[in-house]
C-alpha cells in the first residue's frame, strides 16, 4: 500500500470518492458511506508512534490520576497527570489514554471506541452521576476546531426580521421558536469537541415540529368528506393486505379521520418540498426497518433507547441529524430568507 503522505494532490480525495461509490453500489446510504470512507482514510494515516493502540484524550471535570491506571479487561491504560496545552481548551482536565486495537480497521477502531465509552460510563456511575467525562481522538472525531466563524452580519439578519414581521403572529411565534431550538444546543468553538448529538437531534426535531405547525397555519390541510375518509382508510389498509397491523389501523385513522402530527408533517413536507416530499416523508415516518425512521429515532432518544457511548451509534445519529437539518432548513427557507443546506459550499 502506498504511503498516503506521499500521494500527489487530489489522490486522497479521488480514493475517497471511489470508496464511497463502491459502498453506495452495495446499498450503503450516502451519509454512512461518506463516514466510513473518511474514517478509513484517517486510519490509513495511523501515526507510527501509536503502534497497536488508539491514543485518545479523556476530558472532564475530574482530578487527574497520580499514577498510571491499567484496565486489563478493557485493554486501556490511562496515563498519570494532566495534559497541558491540549487543543481541548475549555476542558477542566485532560488526560491521555491508550486503547489497544486488534486491527487497524473501522471495526477495530469502533471496538476501541466502545471500550473507552464503557470505561467513562462506569466512571460516571461510580461517582453517582456527579462527574462528566468524554473522550476525543483526531482519528475518530476529526479536527477539534471549526473551519471558521460566520460573520455577525446585519445584511443576513435584517431580511429575516422583515419576513417575520410580515408573517401572521401565530406563525411568526412558531418560526421564532424553531430558530431558538436550532440555536440552543449549538456549542461554541472551544466546546466543539463535545459531540452532544442527542441534544442536537432532539432540538432539531423540536424545531421541525414548530415549523410543521407554522406551515399548517399558513396552508391548512384540506378537510376530507366522510366518504373520502372511508375510501382513504380502505385503500391504505388494502395496500397492506394480510400484513395489516394494529399500527396500520391507527395510522389510517390518524391520517384520514383525526389527523395527528404525522399527517400534518406529511402535509407540511408536501407544501415545502413538492416532488421531493415523498422521499422525505419515507425517511421521517415510513422507512423500514422502523429504527431507521427519524421519528422513531427521536422517540428512542427521548426514552433512553440509544447508546450514545458507542461510536457506531453516535455516527448513526449524526448522519440522521444531517438529514433532519436538511429538512428543517428547507422548511425554514420557505418562511424566512435563510440559507438552505443545498446552497452551502
Amino acid at each position: 500500500m502506498s504511503d498516503p503522505a506521499s500521494d500527489p494532490p487530489g489522490a486522497a480525495q479521488q480514493r475517497k470518492r471511489e470508496r464511497i461509490a463502491a459502498l453506495a453500489a452495495k446499498g450503503v446510504p450516502a451519509a454512512r458511506a461518506d463516514g466510513i470512507a473518511e474514517l478509513e482514510a484517517r486510519i490509513a494515516r495511523w501515526p507510527a508512534p501509536w503502534g497497536d493502540a488508539l491514543e485518545v484524550l479523556i476530558h472532564g471535570d475530574f482530578a487527574p490520576p497520580r499514577e498510571a491506571m491499567h484496565f486489563a479487561a478493557l485493554g486501556i491504560v490511562v496515563e498519570p497527570g494532566q495534559v497541558r496545552d491540549s487543543i481541548l481548551k475549555s476542558a477542566a482536565c485532560v488526560v491521555k489514554a491508550r486503547v489497544s486495537v486488534a486491527e487497524r480497521t473501522v471495526a477495530g477502531v469502533i471496538d476501541a471506541g466502545n471500550r473507552i465509552a464503557t470505561l467513562l460510563a462506569i466512571y460516571a456511575a461510580s461517582v453517582g452521576g456527579g462527574g462528566h467525562a468524554g473522550w476525543w481522538c483526531h482519528l475518530t472525531h476529526g479536527d477539534a476546531a471549526p473551519a471558521g466563524p460566520a460573520p455577525l452580519s446585519a445584511r443576513r439578519i435584517e431580511p429575516v426580521l422583515t419576513a417575520l414581521e410580515h408573517l401572521p403572529r401565530p406563525v411568526a411565534r412558531r418560526v421564532r421558536m424553531a430558530m431558538v431550538w436550532l440555536d440552543e444546543p449549538r456549542a461554541m468553538p472551544a466546546l466543539v469537541y463535545r459531540l452532544d448529538v442527542l441534544e442536537r437531534f432532539l432540538a432539531c426535531w423540536n424545531a421541525f415540529e414548530c415549523l410543521v405547525e407554522a406551515i399548517c397555519l399558513l396552508k391548512p390541510m384540506p378537510e376530507a368528506s366522510r366518504q373520502q375518509q372511508l375510501e382513504g382508510m380502505r385503500a391504505l389498509l388494502a395496500a397492506r393486505g394480510a400484513a395489516v397491523t394494529q399500527a396500520d389501523v391507527a395510522r389510517a385513522y390518524h391520517e384520514f379521520v383525526a389527523p395527528g402530527f404525522e399527517a400534518r408533517a406529511c402535509h407540511a413536507l408536501g407544501v415545502c418540498f413538492g416532488a421531493e416530499a415523498e422521499a422525505l416523508i419515507e425517511r421521517c415516518f415510513r422507512r423500514r426497518p422502523e429504527r431507521e425512521r427519524l421519528a422513531n429515532l427521536r422517540d428512542a432518544i427521548a426514552s433512553g433507547g440509544v447508546d450514545i457511548h458507542t461510536l457506531k451509534e453516535r455516527v448513526r445519529i449524526e448522519n440522521r441529524h444531517l438529514r433532519l437539518v436538511y429538512i428543517v432548513f428547507g422548511m425554514l427557507a420557505r418562511l424566512v430568507p435563510v440559507v438552505r443546506p443545498r446552497d452551502l459550499p
